[in-house]
């Protein structure tokens, strides 16, 4: 109901607000990811509640494909990630969560994007994919806010990883500065 009310009250050009409710104040609990792509769906005319349909359908198969293809980067075995997206689309559990107006299937594909781009960053040393990588975290915070434990792991796989400690604090500086401006753009809308 929040999703949809949201993608709804953002449409008719009231702001991301509480319209399922009496009170109609801004809404701060539920991030605004989901019904942000819910209103953009619903420029093009289609309801919220079928673009929910529509979304989540199209990211059980981005999260079915980016799972594989984590599996292959990862395990360097093509079958290794036709099996793991494989095991992806016939999971009953993974269906349900897509089958329903939640934003748990776009949380998945931000943060197996996130994973990924991290991969790209640690196999090219490119910052850009570091760049990435810190943009995809900010967009499954404002997913869900347990995107923040993403931001968590990828500071601790770098400080981590990294060789010298110039190459830990550049890199944690650049994947912070690139996840921040949402974050605090969020956070000061909120207040």
């Amino acid at each position: 109901i929040a999703y949809i009310a949201g993608a709804r009250s953002i449409l008719s050009g009231q702001g991301y607000r509480e319209a399922w409710l009496a009170s109609n104040q801004p809404v701060t609990h539920f991030p605004p990811a989901f019904s942000s792509i819910l209103a953009l769906i619903g420029l093009g005319g289609l309801d919220p509640l079928r673009g929910t349909r529509f979304v989540n359908s199209l990211l059980f198969g981005g999260n079915s494909f980016l799972l594989g293809i984590l599996g292959w980067r990862m395990t360097k075995s093509q079958s290794a990630g036709v099996v793991l997206a494989l095991l992806f689309a016939v999971n009953a559990s993974f269906l349900n969560a897509h089958a329903v107006a939640m934003s748990e299937p776009l949380y998945i594909f931000f943060s197996l994007a996130s994973f990924l781009a991290f991969f790209q960053y640690f196999n090219t040393k490119q910052n850009s994919w570091l760049v990435l990588t810190g943009i995809f975290v900010a967009f499954a915070y404002l997913t869900r806010y347990a995107g923040l434990a993403l931001l968590a792991t990828f500071l601790a796989a770098l400080i981590l990883l990294q060789g010298t400690w110039k190459q830990k604090l550049t890199s944690a500086g650049i994947f912070i500065f690139s996840a921040l401006p949402f974050l605090l753009g969020w956070s000061i809308r909120n207040k």
